[in-house]
């Protein structure tokens, strides 16, 4: 997972966890291409940790000071420091009894142990970290994947693998609602509106009613009835997209990512972070991927597929992705959307657009229900 990613599990600021990490309080898997740090399930258990401990009244200085002891010190485990602590509290207490009752022993220590940072699990912000937490004392020491470290799909619930399959599943046109969807993109990116007939021979679809497709409802009309939408389209949106020398608009910034390869064309792409106002700017080109991305940090939005409801694809499924700017950026985008998912552009574009575009343009795939771009 990210740092916003993991953010949003602990509901602990990004400026905090990036102060942990820097003091080897947790540790990382390394960086994206992107450049976000990565982290397992581990850094959220070693952050809600933390967390216990400040409200025990701890603070970043002696939680520092209490992850340092050696392994070696037997006496000293994480429950013997907070027995003193707790004794500490009782002493400042003693004034106060309606309050100092409410205290009470530890049945038994815990039995969290302090780690060396020779056993991390892999890649760490600051390589002299002398301190950390372990949560996993004994059984499956850290030291296990420092040459087989954990994967981030395996370790993170809202994986890309997962994401992908809903996704395919939810959306992905199926037979000849497939073979309209290339067309309708191939012939929408000439920049010019496609008549009926003119989508139903180059789909090979005779008698076409494209209200009576999956995605019937949200085809764009213009006053002659043609198409001017599909995914693809000559009305604007947030997202500028420019292929072939015309500029057109996508439906949503995912979109974005998958027509080229749809298309057999590049396409130079702008949007607008709903968040921070910075327009994101990038370049996806069929061969080469993803390139001239400004700014570094930018993410994409995919909502949860168990929110998309057909018959209003675009409404549910389109309206909410959106490019952000940061990963700040994102954790406020995905309070306002419960579910989503954000990825680094680069990410995103390699593990769900290009599949997801490949299955479109593969006339042999069958997989998917419905329509939607």
């Amino acid at each position: 997972m990210t740092i916003g990613d993991l953010s949003a599990r602990t509901g602990v600021p990004v400026k905090a966890l990036r102060e942990y990490t820097d003091l080897g309080l947790i540790y990382t898997l390394g960086r994206s291409p992107a450049g976000y740090r990565l982290y397992t399930d581990d850094a959220e258990w070693c952050v809600r940790f933390i967390g216990e401990l400040r409200g025990l009244g701890l603070t970043i200085a002696e939680i520092c000071q209490l992850t340092s002891t050696d392994r070696d010190d037997h006496g000293r485990s994480v429950g013997a420091h907070l027995a003193e602590l707790l004794q500490r509290s009782r002493q400042r207490l003693r004034p106060m009894p309606s309050r100092s009752s409410t205290a009470s022993t530890p049945s038994k220590p815990h039995t969290v142990r302090i780690w060396p940072p020779t056993t991390c699990a892999g890649p760490v912000t600051r390589a002299d970290a002398s301190y950390g937490l372990d949560p996993h004392p004994g059984d499956r020491p850290y030291r296990r994947h420092r040459h087989c470290p954990i994967a981030l799909e395996e370790s993170d619930p809202m994986s890309t693998d997962n994401l992908t399959a809903d996704v395919f599943a939810k959306i992905l046109p199926a037979g000849r609602d497939r073979a309209l969807m290339r067309a309708a993109l191939r012939l929408l990116a000439h920049g010019t509106p496609v008549t009926v007939t003119e989508l139903a021979a180059a789909a090979g679809v005779p008698d076409l009613d494209p209200t009576q497709t999956p995605i019937g409802a949200d085809v764009e009309y213009d006053e002659a009835g043609r198409i001017v939408g599909w995914g693809l389209t000559l009305n604007p949106t947030p997202h500028r997209f420019s292929v072939g020398g015309h500029q057109l608009y996508t439906w949503c910034a995912p979109d974005t990512l998958i027509f080229p390869a749809v298309i057999g064309a590049p396409a130079c792409i702008e949007s607008d972070c709903p968040i921070t106002g910075t327009t994101v700017r990038l370049t996806i080109d069929p061969v080469t991927g993803v390139s001239d991305l400004e700014p570094a940090t930018a993410m994409v939005a995919f909502v949860d597929p168990d929110r998309i409801q057909p018959g209003h694809l675009r409404a549910t499924c389109c309206n909410p992705q959106m490019f952000l700017a940061t990963s700040d950026a994102a954790h406020h985008w995905q309070a306002k959307f419960p579910g989503m998912t954000v990825l680094p552009v680069t990410d995103a574009y390699h593990q769900l657009a290009r599949p997801l575009a490949d299955a479109i343009t593969d006339p042999t795939t069958t997989t998917g229900t419905s329509a939607c771009c």
